[in-house]
Order: structure tokens, then C-alpha cells, then sequence
């Protein structure tokens, strides 16, 4: 292999991938003078980022499951909680970032369909758009019962593993352990009133609210790093799909 093929085969790894949302273009041309000026601006502007390197040091254990080749390998989840930690340790290098939608949601969809992905999550609990129903997944991997639909009306009820004694089967068995599934409800009321921003309406950190949303990525990192932990233990998509039960 040349020197060339190396740096080809460099460019084009899982985790080079996760950074081009800080280093940008993957390719410059040497003999594109424009090229050479912007690559060495970019190296320069990369350098002097210590924001963003401090996140990924003290959030390793996030990180490790974020990004492709990782067990949530959307890109955009990955980028959206490197902005916000980053926003929180640095505001001032980070103002007035615009998300198109709220990111606390948007992450909280790619944990979601994730679970999916691994036989945790029913499709039930995605609509016919193909959008997560973020209410009844987080019901459903918190231990309750969740109603299925034919139309409007319904036909019957799902659950995960065995119901327990509470209203719709609560005290039974439960992927989110009771700490995670109240940080889920609380990232979601919180979120709600922000579940329909979009490219068209931007979202942004509203500085009234700024603590608590801040309290809330924090939340949301360590839900990531549970459910990382968790699908490492449970990894086999079709013995966890056997957990799923119909009910009536």
C-alpha cells in the first residue's frame, strides 16, 4: 500500500466521519491553492477549538456510543449533544446556534429507534410517517402498558416482559430502570412545547430557560451512557423482541 492509499484509507474510517461536523470537507487538493489556505485555516481553527476537545475528553463514556460505527450511529445525535455540552462549558464561542428542532427531542428519537434497531422497541411506536411516538416509547421502555390502534379505535395493548400489579402493568418488568424513565418524562415535558420547531422555525436556547435546559443535556448524556451500557449486555435484536407481549 502507498503513502496515498494510507491516507485515503484515513479519510474514510467510521470516526474521521463523526468529526466532519468540526473539521468539515474530507478531501483538499494539493494543487488547489485555495484548497491548501483553507485546510490549513481549517487545522488552525480545529487547534485552537479547546471547547470541543475538552467535551469529547470529559465525556468519553458518552461519546463512545455516539456516531457510526457505534451503537447510536446517527451523526446528528452525535453532533447535536457535541454542540450543546459544548455551548454549556463555552456559551460565548457558541451563540446564537440555531437547531432545526429541539435537540433534547431529536437525540432522544435516535435513543429511541435505536431501541428499535435492537428488538427493545416495538414498531408500534413508530407512526405511519415513520416518526417515533416519543410518549408511547417512553412508556413502553419504562414498564407500562401502551394501547395499539386500528384507526381510532383500540384493539389491543403491548407491554415489555410480565405486567406487575400498578395501573397498566407498572411494578413489572421494565427496560428503563425508574431513574432513566423519569429522566426520559422530564426531557419530554420539558421539551414539549418546542416539538415542532423545524428548518423552517428555528430553535434556540432560550436564555429564561437556559439552566434547566443545560440540567437536561446533562440528563440526557447520562441516558445515553446507560443505554449504551444496557444494549451492550442485551445485544441479540431477536431474543429481545421475544419480550414483547401482547396483551388481550
Amino acid at each position: 500500500m502507498n503513502q496515498f492509499d494510507t491516507v485515503l484509507k484515513l479519510i474514510n474510517t467510521e470516526e474521521r466521519k463523526n468529526m466532519e461536523f468540526v473539521w468539515g470537507k474530507l478531501l483538499y487538493k494539493k494543487e488547489d491553492q485555495s484548497d491548501i489556505e483553507a485546510l490549513l485555516e481549517k487545522i488552525v481553527e480545529v487547534s485552537n477549538d479547546k471547547t470541543i476537545n475538552k467535551v469529547l475528553i470529559r465525556h468519553a463514556d458518552v461519546f463512545k456510543y455516539l456516531g457510526e460505527g457505534n451503537i447510536i450511529a446517527d451523526i446528528q445525535a452525535r453532533n447535536y449533544i457535541l454542540k450543546m455540552l459544548s455551548t454549556l462549558y463555552n456559551p460565548e464561542e457558541n451563540l446564537n446556534f440555531e437547531y432545526e428542532g429541539n435537540p433534547l427531542r431529536k437525540v432522544l428519537e435516535h435513543v429511541f429507534r435505536t431501541a428499535n434497531d435492537y428488538g427493545l422497541l416495538p414498531d408500534e411506536c413508530i407512526n405511519t410517517q415513520g416518526h417515533i411516538v416519543l410518549l408511547d416509547a417512553s412508556r413502553f421502555m419504562g414498564g407500562l402498558n401502551i394501547n395499539c390502534y386500528q384507526g381510532k379505535n383500540v384493539t389491543h395493548q403491548i407491554r415489555y416482559g410480565t405486567a406487575g400489579d400498578g395501573k397498566n402493568g407498572e411494578n413489572g418488568d421494565s427496560i428503563f430502570s425508574q431513574d432513566i424513565a423519569n429522566y426520559v418524562r422530564n426531557i419530554l415535558r420539558f421539551s414539549s412545547s418546542d416539538s415542532h420547531t423545524n428548518k423552517d422555525k428555528k430553535f434556540r436556547i432560550k436564555d429564561d430557560f437556559k439552566e434547566l435546559f443545560f440540567s437536561f443535556v446533562l440528563q440526557l448524556s447520562h441516558i445515553i451512557k446507560w443505554f449504551g451500557g444496557y444494549i451492550e449486555k442485551h445485544p441479540d435484536r431477536e431474543v429481545n423482541k421475544l419480550k414483547i407481549q401482547r396483551i388481550g
